[in-house]
């Protein structure tokens, strides 16, 4: 083991990267690090290897970075995986990155959960290339400035494809649980799936999710559907469910593999 001097100045400390030079004398009272482990003369006239099962292993305390294993720090006097590492057992590891195997919930970059054994952000947020973010606190967000209009583009496996229109668009906050507001419907679906007169209609409904049950089914529908929507019982739409062969607009298709929902400012 070696700590970060220009001196050998503890008895069978090492580092790695230089072969063995008696002495290694850079200046007159100083000695480069040494190789592999030190007497107590402060030269390196040793050429022995560190036996790596006397260094510590995680958790355990610390005063060097080289008294721990390998793939590990010493921090706060504790040897510690670095904060984008996770303790496998046996050696830190690289954190994952999103859509990564995991097992758990600390294999995971911080920004992720372990869900069904990969790396996600929640159901309720959205990766936006750098952080998962609450997709509907943003939405609110934009949509609570001004008067705002919805598009939606579809499109099924075989490139046929279709819009919706609506010319008012707003989403409530989270106390009002995020209550879905669309009207005035133009488009080529045949069908006005968000804000139809019915029990599948979208419009004025909260956003319910498998654990947020708000909608008016005796069920749950986000948990039969897989997904978070503005259901009511259960709905005539759903363009958030996994995409290929499950997200549908009722009269059109059910096998929706594309979609984009867009807001604008008008």
């Amino acid at each position: 083991m070696c700590r970060n001097t220009t001196t050998c100045a503890k008895d069978e400390l090492c580092t790695h990267g230089y072969t063995n030079i008696l002495g290694r004398r850079l200046i007159a009272g100083v000695h480069q690090e040494c190789e592999s482990c030190c007497s107590g003369t402060a030269l390196c006239n040793h050429d022995l290897h560190c036996d790596p099962n006397t260094q510590k292993t995680y958790n355990t305390t610390c005063t060097f970075r080289e008294e721990c294993q390998r793939t590990m720090y010493c921090t706060h006097g504790i040897c510690k995986c670095d904060h984008e590492d996770y303790w496998s057992g046996s050696v830190c590891l690289a954190k994952k990155p999103l859509n990564s195997t995991c097992s758990k919930n600390g294999d995971c970059k911080i920004a992720f959960r372990c869900i069904n054994n990969k790396c996600k952000c929640l159901p309720t947020e959205v990766w936006d290339g750098s952080q998962c973010t609450r997709r509907n606190d943003n939405i609110h967000l934009i949509s609570t400035y001004g008067h705002h209009e919805l598009s939606i583009y579809m499109e099924r496996p075989n490139t046929e494809h279709k819009w919706g229109n609506y010319s008012t668009f707003n989403l409530a906050d989270e106390m009002a649980k995020y209550i879905l507001t669309v009207t005035r419907y133009t488009g080529n679906t045949g069908f006005d799936a968000l804000d139809a007169s019915s029990a599948g209609n979208a419009n004025g409904q909260a956003f319910s999710t498998k654990d947020r049950d708000n909608d008016r089914s005796s069920g749950t529908c986000a948990v039969d559907e897989r997904s978070g929507w503005w259901f009511n019982s259960c709905e005539y739409s759903n363009l958030n469910k996994p995409y290929t062969g499950y997200m549908y607009w009722a009269n059109w298709a059910s096998d929706i593999s594309k979609s984009l929902i867009m807001i604008r400012r008008t």
